[in-house]
């Protein structure tokens, strides 16, 4: 009998931990109502003493979402793979706004664990649902293969709309792109067809990390080109140097013209005297 006790106590224990667990996220939202389309943002204070808040917001089509009617009292839900959103407020014109309950789904947690993404929050399970991300796609980004991938990782690649033909577009370009380095051509918004107009001057073995720097000072195709018709096997460290000190294919094409003995030979201007003669009118 007192065994029986004990087994019912831990199984009470068990039951109850599993409810604190599956407890539903819940916050407040706000929208904007266009012609075909809703804005919307999302907010879960996070912690009240310190006002602490977590927020989330982006565009969606009216058809993404189920019982959508805008009247004063609306109830309303947006359901995809990762999890069930809930919605209940009202509308007033093209505005909206009430509270939210979030429902993530635990098959599609237990298929992500599965996959290697362990220890998914309900907070990271609603970002999911929020850019729907579903098990297709989780796949195929398994099976890419890519160095560091995890699950901060995997919420960062949903953010920015990172689409598996994108990385494997960059995978034919780049041996082992690392996940940090996919994020941050993402981020940085540079194409794969930018990266191959850089590779078809020359720059073949450029690195990622070049190839980011390319694009953080706005250097582009036409930059290069007519730096590499004037600067004889100029390195790819040189054209950042130059683009970092803001200076201009006119202004080399000046300074060769005024000082023809100045180094130049397969790239070795000299780049203190350069940014010194920047201050010398033409």
């Amino acid at each position: 009998m007192k065994t029986l006790k004990i087994i019912f106590i831990l199984l009470f224990v068990f039951s109850i931990s599993n409810i604190i667990q599956a407890e539903e996220l819940e916050g407040n939202w706000v929208a904007k109502v266009k012609e075909n389309s809703i804005r919307l943002k999302l907010t879960i204070f996070t912690d009240e003493d310190s006002w602490g808040e977590w927020n989330s917001s982006g565009t969606f089509e009216k058809k993404d979402f189920s019982n959508l009617t805008f009247t004063k009292e609306s109830k309303f839900e947006l359901k995809r793979e990762a999890g069930t959103i809930v919605f209940s407020g009202q509308f007033k014109g093209d505005k909206g706004y009430g509270d939210f309950t979030f429902n993530p789904d635990k098959s599609f947690k237990n298929f992500l664990e599965i996959k290697g993404f362990a220890k998914v929050s309900d907070r990271k399970m609603l970002s999911l649902t929020l850019h729907d991300v579903n098990k297709k796609y989780v796949n195929d980004l398994v099976s890419l293969e890519i160095p560091g991938l995890k699950t901060s990782k995997l919420i960062s690649f949903t953010v920015h709309d990172i689409s598996i033909n994108y990385i494997k577009g960059l995978n034919k370009l780049f041996a082992d792109i690392s996940t940090s380095k996919i994020i941050s051509f993402a981020v940085h918004d540079i194409t794969v067809e930018y990266v191959k107009e850089i590779q078809n001057l020359g720059c073949k073995n450029i690195s990622p990390s070049k190839i980011i720097s390319f694009k953080v000072h706005d250097i582009n195709k036409k930059y290069v080109k007519d730096l590499k018709s004037l600067v004889q096997d100029i390195s790819e460290s040189k054209i950042i140097s130059f683009a970092v000190h803001n200076i201009s294919v006119k202004y080399v094409r000046e300074i060769q013209k005024t000082f023809p003995d100045i180094s130049a030979v397969k790239g070795h201007f000299k780049m203190p005297h350069l940014c010194a003669l920047q201050s010398v009118p033409p």
